[in-house]
């Protein structure tokens, strides 16, 4: 089976911490993704981008009961711009709530955590926005099955 990419995070400016333009947030939600979180994490981790710009990255847990979040703090431990938090109530809206609410970034980049995203993903998302002046655009990137069998690829090519 070939590679399939699909759109599957985006940046979109939000209406708060408006003087510090050059921060942005990285949204991860996620829930029992031990087999992925490494790999979309250090994705993240070797952005490159602009010198102007930082990052910091919320990785918002749905209560996992694999070794998702011992995952994400072995991670973590290398490098602080890592914040693992808590979402009690499980489902992803609630977890992208928390983390906007929680964001310090003037722009939020909401990524999946069963994808990894080349180094220029974030550069080039910031970059159309603000070229063509929108509050929220996204890009491609490649998706893993979650598995071998023809389930998996199917749901990896409906997501």
């Amino acid at each position: 089976m070939g590679l399939t990419y699909k759109v599957r995070g985006f940046i979109a400016m939000v209406e708060k911490n408006l003087d510090d333009v050059s921060l942005i947030t990285i949204l991860i939600p996620c829930r029992n993704e031990e087999r992925f979180i490494d790999n979309c994490l250090k994705s993240v981790l070797k952005f490159k981008i602009p010198m102007n710009l930082q990052f910091e990255i919320l990785v918002i847990d749905g209560m996992s009961k694999d070794r998702t979040r011992e995952n994400i703090y072995n991670i973590q431990k290398t490098d602080s711009r890592i914040r693992l938090i808590k979402n009690d109530k499980i489902i992803q809206s609630n977890a992208l709530n928390i983390g906007i609410r929680e964001s310090r970034g003037s722009w939020i980049l909401r990524l999946d955590a069963h994808s990894f995203y080349p180094v220029d993903y974030l550069s080039l998302c910031y970059k159309t926005a603000i070229t063509n002046n929108t509050s929220n655009c996204g890009g491609i990137v490649l998706t893993n099955a979650g598995g071998s069998s023809y389930s998996a690829h199917l749901v990896q090519a409906l997501t």
